[in-house]
């Protein structure tokens, strides 16, 4: 709903990048730092890179720690890559192939790797605030602990407020 199509290789990928319709993700933003990426590259939909900030703005001020996010961008190729070893990962397409969706890790917060409750519980809220509101969808992995986010195309209007 973005009108981005499904990434299937890099080469689409750097084309998207150069048309603008993908953006880059800095490695550290107000909130969050990228965890090393394997198998994504630090790209999204301008829609979804400011969702990504207003949810690690608002989970900063929340508890003064920063998100880490494990996962971006994927080309088709990465996502079958990654389907060997996570089985997390669907087999078919993926939001992630669109530039729509992230994963933010729910056992890392800033440089502390182990669970923390209360800073997953606050996470969730925040998620949950979000998709009631008809920003995004979003689910809680188990076998990789992180929150896959993907971003709803959503009244374009309140895009605007978010900039």
């Amino acid at each position: 709903s973005f009108n981005i199509p499904l990434i299937m290789n890099n080469e689409q990928l750097d084309s998207l990048i150069l048309a603008n319709h993908l953006v880059t993700v800095p490695d550290e933003g107000e909130g969050y730092k990228i965890q090393e990426l394997t198998h994504s590259k630090a790209y999204l939909n301008e829609t979804s890179y400011l969702i990504l900030k207003e949810i690690a703005h608002i989970f900063f001020q929340e508890t003064n720690t920063e998100l880490s996010i494990s996962s971006l961008t994927r080309t088709m190729e990465n996502q079958q890559r990654l389907r060997r070893v996570n089985s997390n990962a669907t087999s078919g397409e993926s939001a992630h192939s669109y530039g729509a969706s992230f994963d933010i890790s729910y056992s890392k917060y800033g440089d502390k790797t182990g669970r923390n409750s209360a800073n997953e519980r606050i996470l969730q809220a925040i998620l949950e605030d979000f998709a009631s509101d008809g920003k995004i969808y979003f689910i809680k992995e188990r076998r990789q602990p992180c929150f896959h986010i993907t971003v709803r195309n959503f009244n374009p209007k309140s895009v605007e407020l978010l900039k």
